[in-house]
């Protein structure tokens, strides 16, 4: 869909504030842009910066770190995410079971407009499980079938079928520590661990510094002055409150969806996770 201007209500950086937009030219492509992000450089690069960043939690309070913590996830995230166009629609069923399932679409779409006219037709009813029943059979056998076939592939090229498998499948899932052991920094290629670390938190240092405030903009300015009468009522305030603690940030953690949409912040519920 092509998007000719658009306007972002800025207001805090809750999760899911709306977004204002006006269309023209409205199209549908099968060919488009997907965001594929390198977890398992993202991974790599918070493991290598923890001892950092837990020295710089004794440094800071709480809330400053955590505003600095969440600009540098959220600045590890984008540069580990590439655009890149590929076909919408790339079936890994064969032709007669994706027929199929179109037709238990249709089928399925005649019976909930029926019944939101408050008409319960059994036929249609019977028919969408009967479909149903037995697409949900040609694709078992159709998994089984391949699977078998990508046994009797690696059975062909080894004399011990066992044996062959497991170590065929170990090769194929051995983790290793990073994603990647050289790192450049546009000058020079770097190999150890250690220069490694000093080069991305130089990079990240930079990345996710806190940015002035810009008295033009009169929302930021709003949330700023919001922000520090806050801080200053907490401060007169006689209420106590309570630190809490690792493990009940864990539980709290654990509730979350893992949800991979996020806010202003760049930060998800499932890099949280």
């Amino acid at each position: 869909m092509s998007t000719i201007s658009s306007e972002t209500l800025f207001f805090g950086t809750s999760d899911h504030w709306p977004i204002v937009l006006s269309c023209e030219n409205i199209f549908f492509d099968t060919n488009s842009f997907f965001p594929h992000t390198n977890w398992k450089a993202f991974e790599a690069v918070i493991t290598l910066l923890q001892t950092f960043w837990t020295e710089e939690q004794k440094k800071n309070s709480a809330d400053e770190w955590y505003k600095q913590y969440i600009r540098f996830i959220a600045a590890v995230k984008n540069r580990v995410t590439h655009w890149k166009e590929r076909d919408k629609y790339k079936p890994s069923l064969p032709a007669d079971i994706i027929e199929k399932l179109k037709e238990i679409r249709k089928v399925r779409n005649r019976y909930y407009h029926l019944r939101h006219e408050g008409v319960f037709s059994e036929e249609t009813w019977v028919l969408l499980r009967t479909l149903t029943r037995e697409s949900r059979v040609d694709i078992a056998k159709y998994k089984t079938a391949q699977w078998q076939n990508f046994l009797a592939n690696i059975q062909t090229s080894y004399d011990k079928s066992d044996k062959a498998f497991w170590t065929h499948l170990s090769r194929i899932y051995k983790s290793r520590t990073l994603p990647f052991y050289k790192l450049s920094d546009g000058t020079k290629i770097i190999s150890t661990q250690q220069e490694i670390t000093n080069e991305l938190n130089q990079y990240y240092s930079e990345q996710f510094k806190a940015s002035a405030l810009d008295c033009s903009n009169e929302h930021a300015v709003q949330i700023d002055s919001e922000y520090k009468e806050l801080l200053n009522k907490l401060a007169i305030s006689r209420d106590k409150v309570e630190k809490t603690s690792t493990w009940e940030i864990t539980q709290l953690i654990k509730t979350l969806k893992p949800k991979k949409s996020a806010g202003f912040d760049l930060v998800s519920n499932f890099i949280i996770k």
